[in-house]
C-alpha cells in the first residue's frame, strides 16, 4: 500500500471508523471487514486520481495533491459517510 493511500484511508477511518454502525443510513449495514475493505479500495481510487500527472489539482505547491485527495475524501464524507450501496 502507498503510503499516502495509508493515509487517505486513516483519515477515511477518523471520520467514519468501520465498526460504527451506520445509523444514518438505514439499509446499509455490513461488516467491518467488508467496510474496511471498502474504506481501502476508496483510498485507492482517490489517489489514483489526485495522483494522476494528467490530471491538475485543486491546490497548487508541493502538498497540492494531497490537499485535493482531502478534498475528495472530505466531500464524499459530507455525502454520504462512506456509506455503500443498499
Amino acid at each position: 500500500m502507498h503510503p499516502i493511500v495509508g493515509w487517505l484511508f486513516a483519515m477515511m477511518v477518523a471520520f467514519a471508523p468501520p465498526e460504527k454502525p451506520s445509523y444514518d443510513f438505514p439499509g446499509h449495514d455490513e461488516t467491518v471487514e467488508a467496510r474496511t475493505a471498502r474504506y481501502v479500495s476508496i483510498a485507492e481510487d482517490v489517489y489514483a486520481v489526485a495522483f494522476d500527472p494528467d490530471v491538475e489539482p485543486l491546490y497548487a505547491g508541493p502538498k497540492g495533491r494531497q490537499r485535493t485527495a482531502l478534498l475528495v475524501l472530505s466531500i464524499a464524507f459530507h455525502e454520504s459517510a462512506f456509506a455503500h450501496e443498499a
